[in-house]
């Protein structure tokens, strides 16, 4: 698993800055007992209390205390409560720079289990995963916000001509498809969206069935049209196998491949019949909904995270798991 010394190294901090953010939390509880989360993130530095969490980030990966407030507002303790402890600066290795801030959240803590430590859940629990998911998707559809500028919102339709322009020839056809679709999925209520819905970031309870019961990571959040979201669907219909990475390090891991399970399509249509249950207006937006779902997979996988900058086309030799999802979950699937 990934360790506080890969992430210190990562953002040029040296190894005293371990010892700074220890300090530094225990001057706020004091009469707490905190140590290191078992486990760290590719982003962040977690040390955990009792019952909450104290997170340190760089200033790229920071938290918006808005969207956090709202997701809390919206999903309820499915989402941490958060808060600011602040910044703390450190010295770092970077020449041209003295010291580098991290900034310091307290969240409450979550239960569960990462769902990349669980495989092959049976058909009986997924379905009850996919049951909770679309209960988590029906709470943005009836609590939309207005479209908003964002990282990725305001820049949806250059990125798509981008993916068009950049990406193998295989895959213009389904480009080409959402871009004649995008003014019907901007039309579609914008809600809140998770940005990094990833199996280490999905906690699940499996007593006595599985339901989502946290999620992780609310860094990437923003306000987009919905469907967009459904990028996540995906996640719970397959699973990744191989690869050199480790829960908390980049994902999807350098090496890895991405299948769907036998049942995966009969598990998509029992979801979306879940979701129109739970919000009969989506029948009447199915076909641009599903459209917003191939715009969200291009978004996720079609550009390298390259530690957040996502200005960059993945191409095959540095990216080739990254390609595969996309031949994965989108060629064959477009809807003419």
């Amino acid at each position: 698993m990934a360790s506080a010394a890969d992430f210190f190294a990562r953002h040029n901090l040296p190894t005293e800055s371990r010892s700074l953010c220890l300090a530094f939390a225990n001057s706020k509880y004091p009469d707490s007992h905190i140590r290191e989360a078992l486990s760290q993130g590719f982003c962040s530095f977690t040390l955990e209390l009792d019952q909450t969490i104290i997170q340190f980030r760089p200033p790229i990966h920071q938290i918006s205390l808005a969207m956090a407030s709202a997701a809390y507002e919206i999903h309820g303790t499915i989402a941490p409560l958060t808060s600011s402890l602040g910044t703390i600066a450190l010295p770092t290795t970077t020449p041209n720079y003295l010291t580098s801030p991290l900034h310091v959240y307290h969240m409450s803590r979550l239960p569960g289990i990462p769902l990349s430590s669980l495989q092959s859940l049976p058909p009986p629990h997924r379905r009850s995963l996919l049951t909770s998911y679309a209960k988590l998707l029906a709470k943005t559809w009836y609590s939309p916000s207005q479209p908003q500028a964002s990282l990725i919102a305001s820049t949806i339709h250059p990125r798509l001509l981008t993916l068009h322009s950049r990406l193998p020839s295989r895959f213009q056809s389904v480009i080409s498809c959402v871009l004649a679709s995008l003014p019907d999925i901007l039309a579609l209520p914008w809600v809140l969206t998770h940005g990094d819905f990833i199996p280490s970031n999905i906690l699940v309870s499996i007593s006595p069935t599985s339901n989502i019961s946290g999620l992780l990571d609310w860094a990437e959040a923003e306000y987009l049209p919905f469907g967009i979201c459904l990028y996540g669907l995906e996640e719970l219909l397959g699973e990744s196998v191989g690869g050199d990475g480790q829960e908390g390090e980049k994902y999807p891991a350098p090496g890895s491949v991405f299948g769907y399970y036998e049942d995966a399509e009969e598990m998509r249509a029992w979801f979306w019949g879940v979701l129109e249950g739970l919000v009969p207006e989506i029948r009447e937006n199915r076909g641009t909904a599903e459209m917003a779902a191939l715009l969200g997979i291009l978004l996720w996988h079609g550009f390298a995270w390259d530690g957040g900058k996502l200005d960059r086309v993945v191409d095959g030799k540095q990216d080739g798991e990254e390609v595969q999802r996309l031949d994965a979950m989108l060629l064959g699937r477009v809807v003419n």
